[in-house]
């Protein structure tokens, strides 16, 4: 009786450390599932050189249990300047840090980040957050600008100025016809004159003066 007590003694032991074994194994691959989750969006996808973007960072403990040594962090790219951020990170060049000594379930921890595009950016920026912990996986999110293209400024072609000079007119005039002669005393003459101008230049205020020789005394 003894041996069978022994047997079962046994047995128990071996099915509790086997129960154990498969609660560790599970909660360790429901940690590996969840743990951490984070999240980075901008508030605008769009911008020009010079414009300045915020970007907010959000990350949710989803392990089931308090985390501990939460590290963030941000890598800005160096088509991007640091404008500020709530709250403030540790800086090391264009690699800013945020550290969480105990991160509650569940509770969300949120980081807001501004910084202004570089002049001479084009294309599209990528711009990546990280988070660790003690005991999870670490993961990231990704967030993209897209750089519009600087419009050439409008340039003002000058417009030489070319001199005009005034071209003088060229007239002619000349007596075309008169009447048949000879004519008698104290008949009528006709006569057509005709004038033209030449050019190059308009002739303006013309005036046409005609004289006549008195006749001859009888």
């Amino acid at each position: 009786m003894e041996r069978n007590r022994n047997m079962r003694v046994l047995v128990a032991l071996i099915a509790s450390v086997a129960i154990v074994t498969v609660w560790m194994v599970w909660h360790s691959v429901a940690l590996a599932q969840s743990g951490l989750e984070i999240s980075k969006v901008v508030d605008h996808t769009e911008v020009s050189p010079g414009g300045v973007v915020t970007y907010t960072i959000t990350v949710t403990n989803t392990s089931g249990e308090p985390l501990s040594n939460v590290v963030i962090t941000d890598e800005l790219s160096s088509a991007l300047e640091f404008v500020a951020a709530s709250p403030e990170p540790s800086m090391e060049g264009q690699l800013l840090t945020w550290r969480i000594d105990s991160l509650p379930v569940s509770p969300t921890h949120e980081i807001t980040l501004s910084a202004r595009v570089g002049q001479g950016a084009s294309g599209v920026i990528m711009n990546t957050a990280h988070v660790s912990a003690e005991g999870v996986p670490p993961r990231f999110d990704e967030a993209e600008i897209h750089i519009r293209a600087q419009e050439p400024s409008p340039t003002s072609t000058p417009i030489s100025s070319t001199q005009i000079t005034e071209q003088p007119a060229d007239l002619h005039v000349r007596v075309a016809r008169v009447s048949p002669l000879p004519i008698q005393p104290g008949g009528k003459i006709a006569i057509v004159i005709e004038y033209h101008n030449a050019g190059p230049g308009a002739a303006e205020n013309v005036s046409l003066q005609v004289g006549f020789d008195p006749p001859d005394a009888m």
